[in-house]
């Protein structure tokens, strides 16, 4: 299970997913993970199943959607330990790498 690490405090989270509502390098859907993660709070786990059964996709669409936030610079996975996955996520002012550059110092 991820665990959820992001610099946003509530009220960012509408402007971030606004933002990333107008990239064009994400589409519709991804827009729509990126909405179910923003706000869960830092610390926070979540598993797959949990995104595919609330979003009413299949885990390859899942892996497909995560895998354009991922490119688009909104979402950094870091595997830490077996099976504990650490899910860093950024938005239009700062990338997931520089949020987790951020968790690091």
């Amino acid at each position: 299970m991820p665990i959820i690490r992001q610099q946003l405090d509530i009220e960012e989270q509408g402007e971030a997913y606004s933002q990333i509502a107008v990239d064009r390098n994400v589409n519709d859907g991804a827009v729509r993970v990126y909405g179910m993660l923003t706000p869960l709070c830092s610390g926070s786990f979540y598993s797959d199943k949990e995104l595919c059964e609330n979003l009413d996709i299949s885990q390859q669409v899942l892996t497909s959607r995560k895998k354009q936030l991922k490119d688009a610079g909104y979402l950094l996975a870091d595997n830490i330990q077996s099976r504990i996955i650490v899910m860093y996520i950024g938005n239009n002012n700062m990338s997931a790498s520089e949020v987790k550059k951020e968790w690091e110092d």
